[in-house]
């Protein structure tokens, strides 16, 4: 098997994920907390269905902690809350960089430092054209980059800035920087040329270059993942690897599969989740619009109450 480094541990890759409705067969250990992405996993076109909704509810009222793992910022999380009709709980925020807990404390947070932003404006310049835009992402607050002056309809809570410095001067070191395409690319492969030409240039171990969506590149630092979070609070809080599960569909989930995968838990891909997610998980669910998220919370809740029941 080939051994790979992830946000500071090692991963087996060569998993196959097996249907969700036999892990009730193979599953020996009660889960207690299931970390879950948000976007085309619970939400699809940032909603939620009925089933998802009540299958939380579910859940949570079963006694297992869910912990939300999201792509977007954590200022955004209050607002997940209250969609989700959750009582504010620890969430992991920014692909993994940032964890906060229920009062918005920060408990981890990974910055992008800046030599990083330097290296990562001047490869921008390098890539800049009238289809490709730039970010910087920090507390909520969403930066763009000046050279075009484009953009700013298309975002709340934006600001201009002419170079990097004008953020570092002030002591904003952001979470992540994200290039993106516009319009939005009908595939993958766009957005996937354009992370491996950044990988090229950059040649960084400090930094990360993950392909989230169609239309985004993220830049962050090597040790802030999902998986490295997630880590993280299984320490933390002291749970048992064996106790832990996960769900997700996206590039920047997969680093969270492999460290679940790795200490024996329970890792879940979506039915449109990647090649890549359904390889190193050890189960694969349905899609999004097919109650993925609800037919692997209702395996977990099976599980539980199979477990109680021969302890009884």
């Amino acid at each position: 098997m080939q051994i790979q480094k992830i946000a500071g541990y090692n991963t087996q890759s060569s998993f196959k994920g097996i249907p969700i409705e036999k892990a009730s067969q193979t599953v020996t250990a009660p889960i207690k907390v299931l970390f879950s992405d948000i976007d085309n996993t619970i939400l699809y076109k940032s909603k939620a269905s009925e089933n998802n909704l009540a299958s939380i509810k579910k859940l949570i009222d079963s006694g297992v902690r869910l912990i939300l793992t999201t792509g977007r910022g954590y200022k955004f999380a209050r607002e997940l809350f209250q969609w989700f009709k959750m009582e504010p709980d620890t969430i992991i925020t920014s692909a993994g960089s940032t964890i906060v807990d229920k009062d918005l404390n920060k408990l981890r947070d990974i910055t992008l430092t800046a030599d990083n932003m330097k290296k990562i404006s001047e490869i921008y310049k390098k890539f800049a054209d009238k289809s490709l835009f730039f970010r910087y992402t920090f507390d909520g607050v969403t930066y763009f980059d000046n050279l075009k002056g484009l953009f700013i309809n298309r975002a709340s809570c934006a600001d201009y800035i002419d170079s990097y410095d004008e953020l570092t001067n002030k002591g904003i070191y952001p979470t992540k920087a994200v290039f993106i395409l516009h319009p939005e690319p009908e595939t993958f492969d766009r957005v996937q040329e354009l992370g491996e030409e950044i990988k090229r240039e950059l040649n960084d171990k400090e930094l990360n270059v993950l392909n989230s969506e169609k239309r985004y590149c993220e830049v962050m630092r090597h040790d802030a993942s999902k998986g490295g979070s997630v880590k993280f609070l299984k320490e933390m809080l002291g749970y048992k690897g064996e106790n832990i599960a996960c769900i997700g569909d996206a590039e920047n989930d997969e680093s969270m599969a492999q460290y679940v995968t790795e200490v024996g838990g329970m890792s879940v891909a979506m039915g449109n989740g990647t090649d890549r997610m359904k390889e190193i998980s050890r189960f694969v669910t349905s899609d999004v619009t097919d109650f993925g998220f609800s037919k692997a919370v209702d395996e977990i809740l099976k599980i539980n109450s199979t477990l109680s029941l021969r302890k009884n």
